[in-house]
């Protein structure tokens, strides 16, 4: 285990979110690209990981606005009596 693995690691362990993992990522292999053995590839699976599920996050919350279709919800009370109660002194 080098110390880019170590960073990774150290990086992970904080649950950053997967676009701050895609920026780290990339921080961490600029930092590593001239003292490290091939550090793109081992940034590159964190953030081939971290886009999709980036994109899969963008894609749901778009399709999921889709399902919801306002006139078909159902309402269980409508009436013209229905209404705020005034509480008085007395009541409680």
């Amino acid at each position: 285990m080098d110390a880019l693995f170590r960073q990774q690691q150290a990086m992970l362990r904080t649950l950053p979110t997967p676009s701050s993992v895609v920026a780290e990522a990339v921080e961490l292999w600029w930092a590593w690209r001239k003292s490290a053995d091939r550090p793109f590839l081992g940034s590159a699976l964190l953030m081939l990981i971290a886009i999709l599920f980036t994109a899969m996050t963008v894609a749901a919350s778009i399709f999921s606005s889709l399902i919801v279709n306002t006139g078909t919800i159902d309402v269980l009370v409508d009436s013209t009596r229905c209404a705020a109660v005034g509480f008085n002194g007395t009541a409680w």
